[in-house]
């Protein structure tokens, strides 16, 4: 059963997770952010880890990645960018490792 709600950070009460849960763990469409606010992963879900198509940001709220996951890595069509917004590669990733021709 997939329920929508939010989990929060202890002690200070500063939400953690928005989004969909299934048996008690993320699961389908959410966000998940660091502990001052900042949104950490937008995306899919499954079993608690990053699937499907998401957007990951550093701590800072820069674009990190975006593209596909499987089982929380990068995986399939994906962007990852540096610290300064610069691709670093642009198109396939293998279990969080860019494929390069």
């Amino acid at each position: 059963m997939i329920s929508n709600g939010q989990e929060y950070y202890p002690p200070d009460g500063a939400v953690k997770y928005k989004g969909e849960f299934a048996n008690g763990v993320y699961s389908g469409r959410g966000k998940l952010y660091y502990p001052d606010g900042q949104l950490h992963y937008e995306g899919v879900f499954y079993e608690g880890l990053f699937s499907e198509k998401g957007r990951l940001f550093t701590p800072g709220g820069k674009l990190l990645y975006q593209g596909y996951f499987h089982k929380g890595l990068y995986h399939d069509e994906g962007i990852l960018f540096a610290g300064n917004g610069e691709v670093l590669h642009a198109g396939e990733f293998n279990h969080g490792e860019p494929v390069v021709d």
